[in-house]
């Protein structure tokens, strides 16, 4: 990834203004070579940075022991090692699964499949596609230095809109422990026509110094079916990585995507794109550049691609497209209360429900997280730490129970289809929503 300068890549401090015991190197930001010896250097000039943060959620004092610990275990970390199996502090955990983070992602971006079925012009319905994924993106950003629990696997939730008859259904299901891989659907209708979402979805974090980048990969497909009978077939082929920037306590600390996320209809011969830039000097750290985006909407790609439509705007506020011929503008993302919050908690209400019977399910997330989930409501670390570690020793057992009884994992909605990927690659079961939304199941 490039970076602008060096006080780009210190996020956000020049030399003159870093705290005591840190050096900027233009390369990594890592601690100097006395953090090695006196940690505590770091953490005190860490805490102090934290005090002028506005999350008012963490109780400062509980995370000095956590941080030292967070530090010492870092420190011999290279960069570029994977984080999967690192530990984060208790008071770093949103009170949430990944499981529901990704279920209210894709509600949010459920209606505006839904829109895209009311659109006659491919084009809007291109846009409302796009429209689908930015919204799923800027209503999910973790708060920064917050992250949701990682999912057991079997962890499943189903979600559709509220109401008696509910135009979509969503459902999400952890497949896959070692990697983490988490499979996804959801389905609706709308004037006529009907729209299927599925794929599954990796990160993998890497350690880079003073941030660390949480690159995803995996699939997503989403099939409009036309009120006269015609098919499109929207094909994610590139996806944005996650950041979380200023982790060691050099400069801002943000969390925000960087990457491209392409989306292409071979239908239609149109081409979605969507940079997302991340934050550099005179942007994340003195104000004006977060959460930038620039992108179109191009019949045909490469060489010979014609823009259609120029998109520009900042992906937690508002994103317009603009026609090239007729200087059209479009929203085609607005919040109208002002900029997309960080999110510390899910909102209440959540914008959609949760069939009563699911919430009975023993790998619901509600069923697996409840004790820790009310722990860290309550900012009670030690009392989250221990049962987060409840949680994962009674699934260490069970798979080692199943490892030594020869018996495979067989996920409840979703089927591998290739096994040959470590992971695997996943499909929606035909019978899944039938089965999960059926009450009693």
């Amino acid at each position: 990834m490039e970076k602008d300068d060096k006080a780009a890549d210190s996020g956000g401090y020049t030399s003159s203004e870093a705290p005591a015991g840190l050096v900027l190197d233009g390369k990594n930001d890592q601690p100097d070579s006395s953090m090695e010896e006196n940690p505590e250097v770091l953490v005190d000039a860490y805490m102090s940075h934290l005090e002028a943060s506005n999350d008012k959620q963490l109780s400062k004092g509980a995370m000095r022991d956590e941080l030292l610990q967070l530090v010492r275990d870092v420190k011999s970390l290279k960069i570029g090692a994977d984080l999967t199996s690192f530990a984060a502090p208790a008071s770093f955990f949103l009170p949430i699964s990944t499981t529901e983070l990704s279920t209210h992602a894709v509600a949010v971006a459920s209606p505006f499949l839904c829109d895209a079925l009311t659109q006659a012009d491919p084009v809007r319905r291109m846009l409302s596609v796009l429209t689908a994924k930015l919204t799923a993106c800027s209503r999910t950003l973790p708060a920064t230095m917050r992250k949701p629990y990682n999912p057991v696997i079997g962890e499943t939730m189903a979600a559709c809109e509220h109401g008696d008859n509910p135009r979509w259904r969503a459902l999400v299901e952890q497949v896959s422990h070692h990697p983490p891989v988490l499979a996804f659907a959801y389905q609706g209708d709308a004037a006529g026509g009907s729209f299927k979402t599925s794929g599954f979805s990796a990160g993998k974090p890497k350690w880079c110094g003073n941030y660390v980048e949480i690159r995803m990969t995996g699939e997503m497909t989403t099939t409009l079916t036309l009120k006269d009978g015609s098919v499109e077939n929207y094909v994610e082929t590139s996806h944005p990585s996650l950041y979380l920037r200023g982790v060691m306590g050099l400069g801002s600390q943000l969390t925000e995507w960087g990457g491209e996320e392409k989306i292409e209809c071979k239908q239609t011969g149109l081409v979605g794109c969507i940079q997302y830039k991340p934050a550099s000097l005179g942007g994340g750290w003195l104000g004006g550049g977060k959460h930038k985006v620039q992108g179109s909407v191009t019949i045909g790609s490469g060489k010979h691609a014609k823009i259609l439509y120029k998109i520009d705007g900042t992906w937690t506020k508002k994103v317009t497209a603009t026609a090239t011929d007729t200087g059209e503008k479009l929203d085609v993302l607005i919040f109208p209360s002002g900029a997309a919050p960080e999110l510390h908690a899910l909102p209440q209400p959540l914008p959609y429900q949760l069939p009563t019977h699911t919430l009975k399910w023993d790998r619901h997330p509600h069923s697996v997280w409840g004790e820790v989930t009310a722990a860290v409501r309550a900012r009670q670390w030690a009392a989250a730490r221990t049962a987060k570690r409840a949680v994962e020793g009674a699934r260490r057992e069970e798979a080692s129970s199943r490892q030594s009884s020869g018996v495979e994992w067989i996920p409840t909605y979703f089927a591998r289809r290739d096994q040959d990927v470590a992971g695997g690659t996943w499909d929606v079961m035909s019978d899944a929503f039938e089965r999960a939304f059926e009450a009693g199941s």
